[in-house]
């Protein structure tokens, strides 16, 4: 008997398989990562809430006007400023000082520390229409006056606003 060799056809259909295995997965992986910088997301708004606190400690209880305050005494890391699922960051000067106009996140200003626990102080960018937003227009996390941040879907955003 002569040697077995694999077929054109055989080959094709191996192509085929492996092809439409791989087409089916890959909103599975894209989901995943979206998942994963979600997470680091919430913890960079976890990291800041902190540090703004830890600043409001150290101010009568008051909150700053704005973010670049807090570098870099209480956050030397500038990264912690951009969303990773911010397709529209911008690179933050390395001293800081842009940090409120290169952000990924907004920032509520003007709230103490007797203000409702409730009160929403950091979140993602996110408009209702999916323009300028960190999660392609799914939704936001959410960092709140408590400490607590959580993901909030579109359809229950409410923008943060400036105490007046």
């Amino acid at each position: 008997m002569g040697k077995k060799a694999i077929t054109l056809l055989e080959l094709l259909i191996v192509v085929a398989v492996v092809c439409v295995i791989s087409l089916s997965l890959s909103p599975l992986i894209r989901s995943t990562r979206e998942q994963g910088r979600r997470y680091v997301c919430a913890e960079n708004l976890r990291k800041t809430t902190i540090a703004l606190r830890r600043y409001a400690v150290g101010h009568k209880g008051i909150y700053p006007d704005d973010l670049s305050v807090l570098y870099p005494e209480y956050i030397d890391d500038l990264k912690i400023f951009i969303c990773p699922s911010d397709v529209d960051a911008s690179d933050i000067a390395k001293d800081g000082s842009d940090i409120d106009v290169t952000t990924s996140y907004l920032y509520s200003r003007g709230w103490t520390e007797k203000d409702p626990l409730s009160t929403i102080l950091v979140c993602d960018k996110n408009d209702i229409f999916g323009k300028d937003t960190n999660h392609r227009g799914k939704g936001g996390n959410v960092a709140y006056l408590s400490g607590e941040v959580k993901w909030v879907d579109t359809a229950e955003w409410i923008n943060p606003v400036d105490k007046e």
